[in-house]
């Protein structure tokens, strides 16, 4: 009998074939969790943005409260300091 899905062999196939492979290490220089640089909501201009950085946490007596970020240009823009960064 044949194969009935034919995706289902390749993608097995492929894993049993990387195992035991020779895999270069890959090298990395910065600590991913340390790292600013994300893509998330910028609450000033109301959209996508790069390198988003916490700027406000709004405390709430009896609910969840509310995080506001801005990107880097807004952070620029407006003169907003990153919440890690305020004292």
């Amino acid at each position: 009998m044949g194969n009935e899905n034919p995706g289902e062999a390749v993608t097995s196939r492929g894993v049993a074939d990387c195992e035991g492979a020779d895999v270069p290490e890959t090298t990395q220089t910065e600590n991913p969790s340390a790292s600013p640089t994300s893509i998330r909501w910028c609450h000033w201009h109301k959209g996508l943005g790069e390198q988003v950085r916490l700027i406000q946490v709004v405390e709430a007596g009896s609910g969840s409260g509310a995080r506001f970020f801005a990107c880097a240009s807004c952070r620029e823009r407006h003169s907003l300091v990153p919440f890690a960064e305020q004292r």
